[in-house]
Protein backbone atom coordinates (compact mmCIF):
# COMPACT_ATOMS: atom_id res chain seq x y z
CA UNK A 1 0.00 0.00 0.00
CA UNK A 2 2.76 2.34 -0.81
CA UNK A 3 4.83 2.45 2.38
CA UNK A 4 8.43 3.31 1.53
CA UNK A 5 10.34 0.02 1.47
CA UNK A 6 13.36 1.24 3.41
CA UNK A 7 11.52 0.38 6.63
CA UNK A 8 12.40 -3.11 7.76
CA UNK A 9 9.18 -4.87 8.81
CA UNK A 10 7.34 -8.02 7.80
CA UNK A 11 5.55 -7.73 4.45
CA UNK A 12 1.82 -7.09 4.66
CA UNK A 13 -0.40 -9.97 3.67
CA UNK A 14 -3.77 -8.33 4.18
CA UNK A 15 -6.23 -6.67 1.87
CA UNK A 16 -6.40 -2.96 1.04
CA UNK A 17 -8.86 -2.66 3.94
CA UNK A 18 -8.80 -4.95 6.93
CA UNK A 19 -11.83 -6.44 8.67
CA UNK A 20 -10.55 -4.98 11.93
CA UNK A 21 -7.86 -2.49 12.83
CA UNK A 22 -6.50 -2.57 16.36
CA UNK A 23 -4.04 -0.20 17.95
CA UNK A 24 -2.21 -0.66 21.23
CA UNK A 25 -3.13 1.41 24.25
CA UNK A 26 -0.78 3.92 25.80
CA UNK A 27 0.41 5.00 29.20
CA UNK A 28 -0.34 8.68 28.52
CA UNK A 29 -4.06 9.26 28.96
CA UNK A 30 -6.63 12.00 29.34
CA UNK A 31 -7.55 12.73 32.95
CA UNK A 32 -11.22 11.86 32.61
CA UNK A 33 -13.57 9.24 31.17
CA UNK A 34 -13.36 9.20 27.34
CA UNK A 35 -14.09 6.96 24.37
CA UNK A 36 -11.27 4.43 24.18
CA UNK A 37 -10.05 6.01 20.93
CA UNK A 38 -9.79 9.41 22.64
CA UNK A 39 -8.57 8.29 26.08
CA UNK A 40 -4.96 7.70 25.10
CA UNK A 41 -3.04 10.79 24.06
CA UNK A 42 0.65 9.94 24.04
CA UNK A 43 2.90 10.34 21.00
CA UNK A 44 3.14 6.62 20.24
CA UNK A 45 -0.63 6.08 20.44
CA UNK A 46 -1.16 9.17 18.30
CA UNK A 47 1.33 7.88 15.71
CA UNK A 48 -0.43 4.51 15.60
CA UNK A 49 -3.80 6.22 15.19
CA UNK A 50 -2.42 8.38 12.38
CA UNK A 51 -1.03 5.35 10.58
CA UNK A 52 -4.35 3.49 10.92
CA UNK A 53 -6.37 6.42 9.62
CA UNK A 54 -3.97 7.05 6.76
CA UNK A 55 -4.07 3.41 5.67
CA UNK A 56 -7.66 2.46 6.39
CA UNK A 57 -9.62 5.69 5.91
CA UNK A 58 -12.21 7.48 8.03
CA UNK A 59 -13.35 4.47 10.07
CA UNK A 60 -9.75 3.80 10.85
CA UNK A 61 -9.70 2.12 14.25
CA UNK A 62 -12.12 -0.54 15.36
CA UNK A 63 -10.66 -1.49 18.72
CA UNK A 64 -7.91 -0.79 21.20
CA UNK A 65 -5.61 -3.46 22.62
CA UNK A 66 -5.89 -2.44 26.27
CA UNK A 67 -3.70 -3.81 29.06
CA UNK A 68 -6.71 -3.64 31.38
CA UNK A 69 -9.64 -4.40 29.06
CA UNK A 70 -8.11 -6.68 26.37
CA UNK A 71 -9.78 -5.82 23.02
CA UNK A 72 -12.12 -2.91 23.64
CA UNK A 73 -14.23 -1.17 20.96
CA UNK A 74 -12.85 2.26 20.07
CA UNK A 75 -16.22 3.82 20.86
CA UNK A 76 -16.53 2.33 24.36
CA UNK A 77 -16.07 4.78 27.22
CA UNK A 78 -13.26 4.02 29.67
CA UNK A 79 -11.92 5.61 32.81
CA UNK A 80 -8.19 6.35 32.91
CA UNK A 81 -6.12 3.53 34.39
CA UNK A 82 -2.52 2.60 35.06
CA UNK A 83 -1.78 -1.02 34.23
CA UNK A 84 1.41 -2.82 33.29
CA UNK A 85 1.25 -6.55 32.67
CA UNK A 86 3.74 -9.00 34.15
CA UNK A 87 4.99 -11.82 31.91
CA UNK A 88 2.42 -14.25 33.37
CA UNK A 89 -0.38 -11.70 33.05
CA UNK A 90 0.66 -10.99 29.47
CA UNK A 91 0.36 -14.69 28.57
CA UNK A 92 -3.15 -14.82 30.04
CA UNK A 93 -4.04 -11.47 28.41
CA UNK A 94 -2.87 -12.77 25.01
CA UNK A 95 -5.04 -15.88 25.36
CA UNK A 96 -8.11 -13.69 25.97
CA UNK A 97 -7.22 -11.46 22.99
CA UNK A 98 -6.91 -14.55 20.78
CA UNK A 99 -10.32 -15.80 21.93
CA UNK A 100 -11.84 -12.38 21.23
CA UNK A 101 -10.32 -12.41 17.73
CA UNK A 102 -11.53 -15.94 17.01
CA UNK A 103 -15.03 -14.91 18.09
CA UNK A 104 -14.90 -11.94 15.71
CA UNK A 105 -13.68 -14.06 12.83
CA UNK A 106 -16.21 -16.84 13.52
CA UNK A 107 -14.50 -19.10 11.03
CA UNK A 108 -14.77 -16.63 8.14
CA UNK A 109 -12.18 -17.42 5.52
CA UNK A 110 -9.65 -14.64 4.95
CA UNK A 111 -10.64 -12.61 8.02
CA UNK A 112 -7.98 -9.95 8.51
CA UNK A 113 -6.65 -7.77 11.31
CA UNK A 114 -4.15 -4.94 11.15
CA UNK A 115 -2.49 -4.64 14.56
CA UNK A 116 -0.58 -1.43 15.19
CA UNK A 117 1.03 -2.07 18.53
CA UNK A 118 4.32 -2.85 20.16
CA UNK A 119 5.55 -6.43 20.14
CA UNK A 120 4.42 -7.25 23.67
CA UNK A 121 0.81 -6.60 22.64
CA UNK A 122 1.05 -8.74 19.49
CA UNK A 123 3.59 -11.52 20.03
CA UNK A 124 1.45 -13.69 22.30
CA UNK A 125 -1.55 -14.10 19.98
CA UNK A 126 -0.65 -13.21 16.38
CA UNK A 127 1.03 -16.47 15.33
CA UNK A 128 -1.76 -18.52 16.94
CA UNK A 129 -4.32 -16.51 14.95
CA UNK A 130 -2.34 -17.01 11.73
CA UNK A 131 -2.23 -20.75 12.39
CA UNK A 132 -6.05 -20.64 12.43
CA UNK A 133 -6.21 -18.96 9.03
CA UNK A 134 -6.61 -15.34 10.15
CA UNK A 135 -4.57 -12.78 8.24
CA UNK A 136 -2.64 -10.76 10.82
CA UNK A 137 -0.54 -7.82 9.69
CA UNK A 138 1.85 -6.29 12.22
CA UNK A 139 3.90 -3.77 10.23
CA UNK A 140 5.28 -2.02 13.32
CA UNK A 141 6.70 -5.12 14.91
CA UNK A 142 10.35 -4.55 15.68
CA UNK A 143 10.22 -0.79 15.20
CA UNK A 144 11.24 1.40 18.12
CA UNK A 145 8.91 4.16 19.35
CA UNK A 146 10.69 6.92 17.44
CA UNK A 147 10.68 4.86 14.25
CA UNK A 148 6.91 4.44 14.56
CA UNK A 149 6.41 8.21 14.89
CA UNK A 150 8.70 8.77 11.90
CA UNK A 151 6.75 6.21 9.88
CA UNK A 152 3.48 8.03 10.66
CA UNK A 153 5.01 11.33 9.51
CA UNK A 154 6.46 9.79 6.33
CA UNK A 155 3.19 8.06 5.45
CA UNK A 156 1.32 11.34 5.60
CA UNK A 157 3.97 13.07 3.48
CA UNK A 158 4.84 10.41 0.91
CA UNK A 159 1.87 8.14 0.28
CA UNK A 160 -1.72 8.73 -0.77
CA UNK A 161 -4.03 8.42 2.20
CA UNK A 162 -7.61 7.23 2.32
CA UNK A 163 -8.96 10.42 3.84
CA UNK A 164 -8.81 9.48 7.51
CA UNK A 165 -9.43 12.20 10.09
CA UNK A 166 -5.75 12.62 10.85
CA UNK A 167 -4.49 12.74 7.25
CA UNK A 168 -4.54 16.51 7.20
CA UNK A 169 -2.43 17.01 10.35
Amino acid sequence: WGIPRHYDYPPLSGPPRWDVVWIGCGKDQQGQRERALDLYDGPIFTAHRQIACHINGPDCVHSILSAKHHVVPASEFLDPYDRTLTAAELRAWSAVVLEQLLALARGRRGFSVLALAGGRYVDGWADHARARGIIVDTPLQGLEAGERRSLADRLRRETPGRGGPLDDH
